[in-house]
């Protein structure tokens, strides 16, 4: 390229950066939305199936059962309701590490090629990567401002003839000195 095509140049460099940043951030903040969301989801969803399932099955054949061992249906039935009220605390205590995780490494397949998405398999690496995305955003809008500023104090009146003529220079002294022979 030439010295007058330099400083455009460079503002296009500088903006593909800042833009590749810009979609790398919009699927990150994809990846926790949706992460997030279907996680909540999955979690209220998987509460209330297990709970359900758990209060009617096994609550009346345990009651059963243990109620002709112990002697006393009344001491089976909250032998089992403290049971499985243990069950549910646990379950709602490990939502987070049981399925956000899961969730964070699906989209990031889905919004990522396989060398990024490998990288983003849990949480704290999802966040990691997002700031680290966002450092680079900032640090190409500072190039893009940069370059733009260059463009705009380089392609002057006064800049683009003094430019011109010395890219001109060698052009008309071979045309001169070609007539001549």
């Amino acid at each position: 390229m030439s010295r007058l095509t330099d400083p455009a140049d460079e503002l296009i460099q500088s903006t593909r950066g800042y833009v590749d940043a810009q979609l790398d951030k919009v699927r990150l903040d994809a990846v926790k939305g949706f992460s997030s969301g279907t996680s909540a989801l999955a979690v209220i969803l998987l509460i209330l199936f297990v709970a359900g399932a758990l209060l009617s099955a096994l609550s009346f054949a345990g009651i059963l059962f243990l109620g002709e061992l112990m002697g006393s249906y009344a001491l089976a039935a909250l032998s089992v309701a403290g049971a499985l009220l243990l069950i549910l605390l646990l379950l709602v205590l490990l939502r987070e590490k049981l399925l956000r995780g899961c969730f964070v490494s699906l989209f990031a397949k889905l919004f990522f090629s396989d060398k990024d998405g490998e990288k983003l398999t849990g949480w704290n690496k999802l966040e990691k990567a997002s700031t680290q995305t966002q450092a680079r955003i900032d640090a190409g809008s500072a190039d893009v401002s940069k370059a733009y500023d260059r463009v705009r104090t380089f392609y002057t009146p006064d800049n683009l003839l003094k430019e011109g003529l010395y890219e001109l220079t060698p052009y008309l002294i071979s045309l001169i000195f070609r007539r001549k022979k």
